[in-house]
């Protein structure tokens, strides 16, 4: 495989030319190892078929990337050929094909909403947009994330794969909060295409209501129009918060928000099922914007270019009165010394102090009883499936 090392060198030399003829080379190669491999695909094969097709396809050659795909499809139907045929399908304008060759691979995180996506770019609700041939691999979806996000304000925003991503995410999202969130780094970081994006998706009667308001939210927050322009009365009334909010969301507004690597992500989301199984809303703010300081022992969590990659775990404490899970993140000593500690580490009150601290509004109105806490402890049992 030769040919197919000196393609991707020659296209990371900028010679396309080179590239394309090495490409041409090793095709009957690969097409050889898929004869033989038969059944599943695994291993030097598969490593061998997607280096040959994101080469092929960083090229620009999306046809040739599709016909292969196609071809090859009647050697082994693996789940890797139809995505790829699905992204070419994507990159040729062809999105309705796109989305019947992702609508059978549900069971691969980040593609069930991929299909909706497309549909939605063939009737323009979303501004169309090429993808790389990268495979939506979580913790590799994760690193280019983090990475675009760290770049985004010098950059903007230009991986297709993040963007699609970010896309399904929103399109999961049930609180509008949520989804004003994700909205964000598409409608500020992306030029007239992302101003595009939103007006679209405001006004589409596809998705939920949560996604438009959601969507209406980050574009004002983007300077895209005024609130009145667009929200009625009522609406305005149900997204506009009291005072002590407003003044909670500027001082986190003038914070630059954090992220997190696959591990702490990983949790957070197993986190927010568990709690919202049993009714509880979690609030991230703390995570998002004071990562940096750990609220156990108030010491530094080193923060790489926006991104915190020395938190231990993820950690909550319960805010029965508001029906909250406050979230947070502890630094490696503080997980240290309660791993070690003999008996249960009771260290919630200093906590909770340093939280509201940053964030008045996660104050108790009043410290807990004898009752609360127990009611806390029979909460925090059945969501972490603790048994007597």
């Amino acid at each position: 495989m030769k040919d197919l090392f000196a393609a991707w060198e020659a296209f990371e030399a900028g010679k396309k030319q080179k590239a394309r003829k090495h490409l041409q080379a090793v095709e009957p190669e690969v097409e050889k190892m898929l004869e033989a491999a038969g059944g599943e695909l695994r291993g030097e094969t598969l490593n061998y078929l997607g280096m040959f097709l994101h080469t092929l396809g960083s090229l620009g050659e999306h046809k040739q990337v599709l016909e292969a795909c196609r071809r090859w499809q009647k050697l082994n139907d693996d789940w890797e050929l139809r995505y790829q045929a699905g992204v070419a399908s994507f990159n040729l304008g062809r999105f309705m094909q796109a989305a019947a060759y992702w609508s059978g691979i549900h069971h691969v995180p980040h593609v069930a909403n991929m299909q909706f996506v497309a549909q939605l770019v063939q009737q323009g609700t979303i501004p169309p947009l090429q993808l790389e041939y990268d495979l939506p691999d979580p913790d590799g979806v994760q690193v280019k994330l983090n990475r675009e996000t760290a770049d985004m304000p010098k950059k903007g925003l230009r991986s297709g794969l993040v963007i699609m991503v970010l896309l399904e995410m929103i399109f999961d999202e049930i609180e509008v909060k949520g989804v004003a969130e994700l909205s964000w780094p598409l409608l500020s970081f992306t030029g007239s295409w992302g101003a595009e994006l939103g007006f679209g998706l405001m006004k589409c009667g596809a998705v939920s209501q949560a996604v438009r308001i959601g969507m209406g939210l980050a574009m004002m927050k983007a300077g895209h129009f005024e609130p009145e322009d667009v929200f009625t009365e009522e609406e305005l009334q149900s997204i506009r918060p009291d005072d002590e909010n407003r003044r909670n969301e500027t001082a986190v507004d003038e914070r630059q928000r954090f992220s997190y690597n696959a591990a702490i992500n990983g949790a957070l989301r197993m986190l927010k099922k568990q709690n919202e199984e049993n009714g509880i809303e979690i609030d991230t703010r703390y995570m998002d914007y004071f990562g940096d300081v750990c609220p156990r022992c108030g010491g530094r969590i080193r923060a790489n270019r926006g991104v915190i990659d020395e938190a231990a775990s993820v950690s909550s404490y319960l805010l029965l009165e508001q029906k909250k899970a406050v979230v947070y993140c502890i630094c490696k000593k503080c997980a240290r010394q309660i791993s070690r500690s003999l008996g249960p580490v009771d260290d919630t009150e200093v906590t909770e102090a340093r939280i509201s601290a940053r964030l008045p509004d996660l104050a108790r109105s009043k410290p807990n009883g004898r009752a609360e806490k127990e009611k806390e402890w029979e909460i925090l049992r059945r969501i972490h499936n603790i048994k007597d």
